[in-house]
């Protein structure tokens, strides 16, 4: 409990109101918000692994998003052996409440990319459940450490693994859909011709794609054509 209120105290001391209000209209929804700014935290992050991050991961609070958040950052930065990393993912994973958490906490696990085939049994539980935001976690998984040309064939299976179309899952479908076509436009185009991809889906992906700079002209006349109705 001691440990749980030293850093209450040291997350409110770095809250800014302004920061706050900014930080709530990007999620909207969520009213246990401080006000940190993501440096921020990512450094107190770093000053904890140095010291007894174990004892701070078991006593970190799951009242606000900056609390999940720093449990993220720190199992991504603390050194351990992969079957402790992958005991607090476990523990970690149920507290990704909205896009923020998920997404800047997993492009901080750089242990992935070191461990890919190890980790993949994880990622396909995620990509298979019925939760929002396990479903998210799995394809920024694939979005952050996967876009590699020897894995195309898994993230495109996963992509179809992922059922959902709910609000937030369909968004990261649409980005990792997008990053595809920019990277590996030849082995995308064809994944599109099989896939069962909603209206809604397709649609953001293509948004996404007419939105990037690294398409050019000509392909975005294209794509705005397969615009669904």
């Amino acid at each position: 409990m001691e440990i749980q209120e030293e850093i209450l105290r040291n997350l409110r001391k770095m809250a800014e109101q302004n920061y706050k209000e900014f930080q709530a209209k990007l999620c909207p929804g969520d009213n246990q918000i401080l006000g940190i700014r993501i440096p921020e935290l990512r450094t107190y992050a770093k000053e904890i692994v140095k010291q007894d991050w174990g004892s701070y991961l078991k006593e970190i609070g799951n009242t606000y998003l900056e609390e999940h958040m720093l449990y993220g950052f720190i199992l991504g930065y603390a050194k351990m052996d992969w079957v402790e990393r992958m005991q607090y993912m476990e523990q970690f994973v149920p507290r990704i409440n909205n896009w923020a958490i998920c997404d800047c906490c997993t492009s901080s696990f750089k242990f992935i990319e070191k461990n890919r085939e190890t980790f993949w049994p994880y990622l396909e539980k995620y990509a298979a459940s019925n939760q929002e935001f396990e479903n998210r976690f799995a394809l920024i998984c694939l979005l952050d450490h996967y876009l590699q040309e020897e894995y195309l064939p898994q993230v495109f299976e996963s992509l179809d693994q992922v059922q959902s179309d709910a609000y937030y899952v369909s968004m990261a479908k649409a980005w990792l859909l997008a990053e595809l076509e920019i990277k590996y436009p030849s082995q995308t185009e064809a994944y599109f011709k099989k896939a069962q991809i909603s209206d809604v889906t397709w649609n953001r992906a293509i948004q996404k794609m007419l939105d990037s700079y690294r398409i050019p002209k000509e392909k975005k006349d294209v794509l705005r054509a397969q615009k669904r109705k």
